[in-house]
């Protein structure tokens, strides 16, 4: 499964929620496949999937410390996704040249 985002999972810049890709994976999955390959194919990434909202997390102790907040980029989940194909396809290849060597 290319979501494995959290339904409550915080939206990137795009403003899709995780619980959405999640609902409708099977519905979205030819449309993505090809945006995907469009994009691998053209070298095109589309300019939100560059992007992140950036927020502070509070890690703990008192809240007027700043050195007690984590920064955290929250970027798109479709991007997300599709660097988890490319990841799992190089990773498969490189245990494949380790059965070869």
């Amino acid at each position: 499964m290319i979501f494995k985002a959290k339904n409550m999972a915080s939206m990137g810049p795009d403003n899709i929620p995780g619980c959405l890709l999640n609902h409708l994976k099977q519905d979205l999955a030819e449309s993505l496949s090809i945006l995907f390959s469009h994009s691998l194919s053209t070298g095109f990434i589309p300019a939100v999937w560059k992007t992140a909202a950036v927020i502070l997390l509070h890690k703990g102790g008192p809240s007027t410390n700043p050195g007690n907040y984590s920064p955290i980029s929250l970027t798109s989940l479709i991007c997300k996704a599709m660097e988890r194909i490319i990841m799992d396809l190089i990773n498969k290849d490189r245990g494949d040249l380790k059965l070869l060597t």
